[in-house]
């Protein structure tokens, strides 16, 4: 794979793109629209692997019985299918379990809760690297880390933008009927 599709103009402008979209909405909002963004990236890098559905309707994603539906499923088959690597399905693993904590509370939640801090917790020492660079980067600034609510934002969008950029370096398989055997 290019590792030059992680940097540059058109990398940096769609992580711009997607802090734009998270920054405006409360913390709630901000997971879940973040999920929506990693399960259609999932989505969009998965379906660049396989071949096209032979319907309209793609039942592997779509439908009441799409084995491929769920937040869970898509980072298991992107994981098993090698499109993402292991770190980085174990972090989206801990993501949804904040997604689900963020979507199914009544009560109000954001990113200073206990619960919320450990998971983020434990997806930055997954990536360690990412994580003391966003945080020294507040650093710089104000002589203090990144605020929890900007460091995620930051994170986050740097992980759709990289799934969305793998999808541009995906070779599909190729049909069995056009292989020479």
């Amino acid at each position: 794979m290019d590792e030059n599709i992680f940097s540059g103009p058109t990398f940096s402008q769609k992580v711009r793109e997607i802090i734009d979209m998270l920054w405006p909405e409360s913390d709630r909002g901000c997971v879940l629209v973040a999920s929506s963004m990693i399960e259609e990236g999932l989505l969009e890098l998965i379906s660049s692997f396989l071949l096209p559905p032979t319907n309209s309707k793609d039942e592997l994603f779509h439908g009441p019985a799409a084995p491929l539906s769920s937040l869970e499923s898509r980072i298991a088959m992107a994981y098993r299918l090698g499109l993402i690597t292991k770190s980085v399905a174990k972090s989206l693993g801990v993501f949804r379990k904040l997604r689900n904590e963020f979507a199914h509370r009544i009560e109000t939640v954001n990113f200073d809760s206990p619960s919320a801090l450990n998971r983020l917790n434990e997806i930055y020492r997954l990536f360690p690297e990412l994580s003391d660079y966003l945080d020294d980067i507040g650093k710089r600034t104000d002589n203090h880390p990144l605020p929890i609510r900007l460091k995620f934002i930051m994170f986050f969008s740097s992980n759709i933008a990289a799934i969305k950029a793998v999808k541009t370096q995906v070779v599909p398989i190729t049909p069995l009927e056009e292989t020479k055997i």
